[in-house]
């Protein structure tokens, strides 16, 4: 599915149309759909675009995007940052567990002395 497309889906299901976003990205209509046809937005044009409709940047990009398109945006996100938040939580445990492991090794230094 091309970039057109999932915009055009995602306004559709927000009932807003292509003018809209154009000027809520401060670009001409015109211009603003020349480059989403040709697929010439910058990347911190689709980052905007993604924080104007709500949804992640990474929608865009994704392969299997149909059916995340047709989903919902709140629980895309909150699973999102639920996926982020449990992969920063098991770094942070691993760190501790060697916090852990290196005071119990010096412990039993101090013991040996």
């Amino acid at each position: 599915m091309d970039l057109k497309k999932i915009i055009d889906e995602i306004l559709k299901q927000q009932d807003k149309p292509l003018s809209w976003l154009a000027l809520e990205m401060e670009k001409t209509y015109a211009g603003f759909r020349l480059s989403l046809s040709n697929e010439t937005l910058k990347y911190s044009d689709i980052k905007k675009m993604a924080e104007i409709l709500n949804v992640p940047v990474s929608l865009f990009f994704d392969v299997n995007n149909t059916q995340k398109i047709k989903g919902n945006y709140n629980s895309q996100i909150s699973n999102s940052i639920v996926s982020e938040s449990e992969a920063k939580y098991k770094i942070e445990n691993e760190y501790l567990k060697q916090q852990i492991t290196d005071k119990e090794e010096i412990i039993k230094l101090l013991k040996n002395k």
